[in-house]
């Protein structure tokens, strides 16, 4: 039997090892089949590499063909087959945003292949237009815009002057009615009144003539100046954190008080879903008064920080100029009322002295602007009452349902906040993007001195462009009363 077995033809191959000869054999075989194996994967990366390589330059070379084609076939169109590709393009990037933003909102099947169909769209309209003809299309595209943004921001800006020289003369002659007189001094806060003193002057000028009086004193006050030292500064980055936290959870809250109040307005009465939703509608109310009363403490106590040691000097230039008109009505006039600092400053400052008898005027600001303030409504009048502002610009404002605005205060009109009043409401007159230029000063923030500063900035002759301009529509807005 064991005679059969070694004579079998598979013995010798299946036969394990006895001895230390074969098994090193055996591993010596196997280091050299390891070797060529890695000899092999080796040239294999490399033809891998190559043909990658190749591959690219070969695609590369291909976007480079396209591009000198769609270069030559856009050069060939007429003049109007080439704004018309341009539109095409633009007006599928346009609907491929409103896709985009769809699909973000609510992504489904069908959202998402329209998504996907008009993405192949735009790129295959990319690919027919050269890169320079695109880039020089949205260049000139986005300088139109920006000049009609410009043109209707001055037409707002007009339109302001207009209505706030109206309101302006009524407030003046309303002071003369109660007091026998007009006032003896007006008072414009630094900077950005500087500019709008000429479109005031020719309104002075007429209505002082006609009654006979001599011209007020016209002064330009620095208002505040809040910080002194890196800490300060820092510490008032800390503050502004805070009131933006505070600001975004009263957001929230009014996003879900709506959500809430669908839910109250979905079910019916007198069952568990209503009871419940009223419930929650409630102490949500509850809770967003609570935020909202916070940020009236932080804003008078960030008043506060930031006044107290300025205020000493703003309260001495005060006394100083209120010394030399006994007795005389005052009209403070400012651009807008955003958050109220500057008035609020002004009204302190003017109780320190013993002065009551002040009034503020505003060319434009929101249907609430002194929810917060220490001023009566009979004191205070605006141009132009900017509807849809209302909780956007105060800091502890509530915006009312359904933008109902219904002020007890003076006005001349009110208009709906399209996006040229917005900008100006939130940006001030066109002349606020230079206003160092265009004012010629600088209110220093770092500095306590009640004086502002002249700027390296200025610009003369944007200056007299500036004054002329506002001149100019102060002496057209008179005449059209």
């Amino acid at each position: 039997m064991s005679e059969l077995y070694r004579r079998l033809p598979f013995t010798r191959e299946t036969k394990r090892p006895t001895n230390k000869t074969s098994e090193r054999r055996m591993k010596q075989r196997l280091l050299r089949l390891q070797e060529e194996l890695d000899r092999v994967q080796d040239k294999l990366s490399y033809q891998q590499n190559e043909l990658t390589s190749d591959v690219a330059g070969l695609l590369e070379k291909r976007n480079t063909l396209q591009k000198e084609i769609a270069k030559i076939e856009f050069s060939l169109l007429s003049e109007e087959e080439k704004n018309k590709r341009l539109t095409e393009l633009d007006q599928a990037i346009e609907h491929l945003d409103v896709l985009e933003e769809k699909k973000r909102q609510r992504s489904n099947y069908e959202t998402n292949r329209q998504f996907i169909v008009a993405r192949k769209e735009v790129q295959e309209k990319k690919r027919r237009i050269p890169a320079e003809a695109w880039h020089m299309y949205v260049t000139q595209k986005e300088k139109l815009e920006l000049k009609n943004n410009e043109r209707h921001l001055e037409e707002a800006a007009k339109e302001a002057i207009a209505s706030g020289i109206a309101q302006l003369k009524r407030t003046l002659e309303g002071i003369r009615h109660v007091k026998g007189r007009l006032p003896g001094l007006i008072v414009f806060p630094e900077t950005t009144t500087r500019p709008l003193s000429y479109a005031v002057e020719p309104l002075l000028k007429k209505v002082y003539g006609e009654h006979q009086q001599e011209m007020p004193r016209r002064v330009f006050v620095k208002t505040f100046s809040a910080h002194q030292t890196d800490k300060e500064w820092k510490m008032e980055q800390e503050r502004n954190k805070s009131r933006t936290r505070i600001r975004n959870a009263i957001r929230e809250k009014q996003e879900i008080i709506e959500k809430v109040k669908r839910d109250v307005k979905k079910y019916r009465p007198r069952t568990k879903e209503y009871q419940s939703a009223s419930e929650r509608l409630n102490r949500l109310k509850r809770e967003k008064k609570e935020l909202q009363d916070r940020m009236v403490k932080e804003a008078e106590r960030i008043h506060k920080i930031e006044h107290g040691a300025d205020l000493v000097a703003m309260n001495q230039r005060i006394k100083k100029i209120v010394s030399n008109i006994p007795d005389e009505s005052i009209v403070v006039i400012d651009d807008l009322i955003g958050q109220g600092r500057t008035f609020r400053a002004l009204e302190n400052a003017f109780k320190n002295t013993g002065c009551n008898d002040v009034h503020y005027f505003t060319f434009f600001s929101s249907p609430n602007p002194l929810e917060g303030l220490p001023i009566e409504k009979e004191r205070f009048s605006s141009g132009t009452i900017v509807k849809g502002t209302a909780g956007l610009v105060t800091e502890f404002s509530e915006e009312k349902e359904g933008q109902e605005v219904h002020p007890d205060f003076a006005y001349d009109r009110i208009v709906e906040a399209d996006t040229a009043w917005n900008s100006l409401f939130f940006y001030g007159f066109p002349f606020r993007s230079k206003k160092e230029e265009a004012t010629g000063v600088l209110k220093d923030q770092m500095d306590s001195s009640p004086y502002v500063v002249r700027s390296e900035k200025k610009n003369p002759a944007l200056m007299r462009s500036v004054r002329q301009q506002y001149r100019t529509w102060g002496e057209e807005a008179l005449e059209n009363i």
